[in-house]
């Protein structure tokens, strides 16, 4: 299986290392830095994304960056796979995901694990799946209850 891009190994690499991160109250929901932001896609964008120091910036930036990331992916979840992930079938759900091409697989694998595991935590952070669904359906192009499902759902569909 593909991996994902850079970008998003080096977020969720930073997020796994720091888990404090993930018990923060409002993690992904909360805006980062337009600066920070800007400065860590350029960075990214000019090859130097194995340098950057998350740790020099906030947390709310990191995690706007990733979300920044999916949202200019052209057709990141296409159609095709889309209307699998809309029925809240296991095996549909699978089978859409299945259908991805490997690299869009690798990334929504990668993203849904992290916020299946900001989602364990809701009680430090304040953001279920329900939360979490409002920040990312329009990340993913996908309908609010497709994805608190596919994060509620994580360990059976991966």
């Amino acid at each position: 299986m593909a991996e994902p891009p850079l970008i998003i190994r080096r977020i969720i690499s930073f997020l796994d290392s720091n888990p404090k991160f993930l018990e923060e109250e409002g993690i992904f929901r909360l805006a980062g830095s337009t600066k920070e932001v800007t400065e860590m896609k350029r960075r990214f964008q000019q090859g130097e994304g194995d340098r950057i120091e998350f740790k020099n910036y906030d947390s709310n930036s990191v995690c706007d960056l990733l979300k920044r990331f999916i949202r200019e992916i052209p057709d990141f979840l296409p159609a095709s796979a889309t209307s699998s992930l809309e029925t809240h079938d296991l095996e549909k759900v699978k089978s859409g995901i299945v259908s991805l091409p490997d690299g869009t697989q690798a990334v929504f694998r990668e993203v849904l694990r992290i916020l299946n595991q900001v989602e364990n935590r809701h009680d430090l952070n304040k953001m279920s799946s329900q939360n979490l669904a409002i920040v990312f359906a329009p990340n993913f192009g996908i309908s609010f209850a497709a994805t608190e499902f596919v994060i509620t759902n994580f360990s059976h569909l991966f």
